[in-house]
């Protein structure tokens, strides 16, 4: 299943016709949750009593016999020959709640009134993709996709209020959002670039223009519920709403004059994404940039690295505690700081340095698995660990938000699994052994 990203397979008879199925799911409750023996045959755990539909068969069909025999996949014959498998998955793409249809719905608004009521029912796909136990980031795809459109309209419905723009521009999402791992959108994070300017007076005419619509920006998300950045990185913010040129020089004031007081304020800033307009205006400062990161005197990086191995992850559990390398305990667990959070830093250290450009953690694994031989050995863990802990996170945070509390990443150990807390403690092992090679690769301490 693994191999070929599918979430069942089919049991055969010697005959070649299909005798029953096993899940993912099976694999979990029946296999893992039990400690039972991996080489026990399939049969012991697998469902043998196939529920079947014709492939002329409508797709409400299916979703009854689904919902009558409660289960999540079904075969799909014709003529008495296995065609495939349709899984309950498949069916809620076909739905009113499904991210197709709310995409198209937003295309097609003309106001942001309009949007207000659209942007309710994200939580519940959200809820919807988290009970079809989907991937993180095939969750976070999705929803980074539903909120990159929902801001693309209102530029849209703010470029007919304002006018057609006088130069070209960019907006650009930084930090979690520009790395689309924000799920829960708990604040704004966003900059303006736009052409330099010919003229004196094209000058003035651009950022008289560009401070309204990025105040419109800001006006409209927080109408839909997404508050305004309370640091201020916002391109509402006129020092985050600049020409080209400047957007330009303070790169090259971060990576050339870094410091561990100033750097960690700078760091959202790498994980910038184009959203929309001109993303050439992009790609040109990180064309500046790159090869400085990845053939400079390396005194940024090692900043990057010092601030990346500074905390040590825990090293696991004792009953219902957590346990420290110094030997102290701790009664709960920041999953943010001390799992996610040193897992992205030191990814977006080494993706910096060897050049990857994706944004997205699980990209730049996978960009540094082709670069870096240390990456080819650690890149199957890491992606299992941060796939792993941002998933328990998510679920986390939807039960909070359910229950209209603020979403947070503080776990109770007693709430955990014995399971979850191996898994944890495998993640913690990773994150100690990306935080050795740092050490060894920049030598942090010595720069």
């Amino acid at each position: 299943m693994a191999e070929h990203k599918i979430s069942s397979l089919i049991i055969r008879k010697e005959n070649g016709l299909p005798s029953g199925i096993v899940t993912d799911r099976d694999l979990r409750e029946k296999v893992v949750a039990k400690s039972r023996n991996v080489s026990e045959p399939v049969k012991n755990i697998g469902n043998l009593s196939l529920i079947r539909v014709d492939g002329r068969d409508t797709c409400f069909e299916a979703l009854l016999k689904m919902i009558q025999f409660n289960i999540h996949h079904l075969l799909v014959v014709e003529e008495g020959a296995l065609k495939g498998i349709v899984t309950n998955h498949d069916l809620m793409l076909l739905q009113g709640t499904s991210p197709v249809s709310f995409a198209n719905d937003i295309v097609n608004q003309q106001t942001v009134a309009g949007l207000i009521p659209l942007t309710r029912k994200i939580f519940n796909i959200i809820g919807l993709l988290l009970k079809e136990e989907t991937q993180f980031f095939h969750l976070s795809n999705i929803i980074t996709e539903i909120y990159d459109r929902l801001f693309r309209k209102i530029l849209e419905i703010g470029e007919k209020k304002f006018g057609p723009p006088p130069l070209p521009y960019c907006l650009v999402a930084l930090g979690s959002e520009g790395r689309r791992e924000q799920i829960f959108k708990t604040d704004q994070d966003n900059v303006l670039i736009y052409s330099d300017p010919a003229t004196p007076g094209q000058e003035i005419e651009a950022a008289g223009y560009f401070s309204d619509l990025s105040h419109f920006l800001r006006d409209s998300l927080a109408a839909l519920g997404v508050p305004p950045c309370p640091d201020g990185y916002m391109a509402a913010n006129p020092q985050w709403c600049q020409p080209f040129r400047i957007w330009n020089r303070l790169f090259l004031e971060w990576i050339g004059r870094p410091s561990l007081e100033r750097t960690p304020a700078v760091l959202p800033f790498f994980d910038a994404r184009p959203l929309s307009g001109k993303f050439m205006l992009f790609q040109g400062i990180r064309d500046q940039i790159t090869p400085l990161l990845m053939e400079g005197d390396r005194e940024f990086l090692g900043t990057l690295s010092r601030l990346a191995v500074h905390l040590p992850p825990p090293v696991g559990f004792v009953k219902n505690r957590i346990a420290e390398r110094d030997g102290t305990q701790q009664e709960k667990l920041d999953l943010q700081q001390r799992g996610i959070l040193p897992l992205i830093n030191l990814v977006r250290l080494f993706a910096l340095f060897r050049g990857v450009r994706e944004t997205s953690t699980l990209g730049r694994i996978q960009g540094l698995k082709e670069k870096d031989p240390a990456f080819q050995k650690l890149g199957g863990e890491l992606t299992q660990a941060l796939e792993f802990m941002m998933l328990m996170n998510v679920h986390h945070q939807f039960q909070q938000v359910k229950t209209g509390i603020l979403p947070d990443p503080i776990l109770e150990p007693a709430q955990l699994s014995s399971l979850e807390k191996k898994t944890l403690r495998e993640a913690f092992r990773i994150i100690a052994q990306l935080q050795a090679l740092a050490n060894k690769v920049f030598r942090p301490g010595k720069n």
